[in-house]
């Protein structure tokens, strides 16, 4: 079962202060990571405050405002029931849990969630097939995340396409503070933040911004 599809959800894309708070109350160990025992306590924690009736399945019904449980619902497979018993939803989270870990060292760090929040929203293709968000596949990603942040479709991220991005994020993105960010400028502030690249290439050696 794949939670990561091609779909796009509606929901509102919450702040980085909303994101910053959840991510610290999962971080229970203060490490300024989410683990894999993290996630699972949490996951567990969601699942029994879901399932009202207490019968070890949820349904629809018992979703109600539940934004996150919303989406999980809305990925699962045609076909499906309908219905998540406790350890069907398990195995969903886990597998949004590698998906999330994208360099692969068995934690989720705070820019990792922060891509995880923004790729539930906007959907992705798994490239590959191998329920990860890989590096590799990270530029095709982040093109179709940009596409949908971009709400008047100027070529930049301005205002309020840009209340997710952590203060760290927009450092990386926007090092002149000019208040707009490329496509470019967005996927090579990632790259750099996942360590992907040495050096912050949206920055010259002289401290100039790459023209976008």
């Amino acid at each position: 079962m794949s939670a990561m599809t091609a779909t796009t959800h509606n929901g509102a894309i919450p702040t980085h202060v909303e994101i910053l708070a959840t991510f610290l109350a999962n971080d229970t160990t203060q490490n300024s990571a989410i683990g894999l025992n993290e996630w699972r306590t949490a996951s567990r924690a969601l699942f029994e405050i879901t399932d009202k009736n207490h019968d070890g399945v949820i349904e629809r019904a018992e979703v109600g405002d539940n934004a996150l449980m919303r989406e999980v619902f809305s990925n699962l497979p045609q076909g499906h029931d309908g219905k998540l018993t406790k350890q069907e939803f398990l195995d969903l989270r886990e597998t949004i849990f590698r998906a999330a870990d994208i360099d692969h060292n068995g934690y989720i760090a705070f820019v990792e969630y922060e891509i995880l929040v923004l790729l539930r929203r906007t959907g992705w293709v798994d490239l590959d097939k191998d329920g990860r968000i890989e590096m590799s596949e990270l530029r095709t990603v982040l093109e179709r995340a940009f596409q949908l942040l971009d709400a008047n479709h100027d070529g930049a991220l301005t205002g309020n396409d840009m209340e997710l991005l952590s203060p760290e994020s927009l450092a990386a993105m926007d090092p002149k503070h000019t208040g707009r960010i490329t496509l470019e400028q967005l996927i090579n502030g990632y790259r750099f933040l996942l360590g992907a690249d040495q050096v912050n290439r949206n920055v010259t050696p002289r401290g100039y911004p790459l023209p976008p």
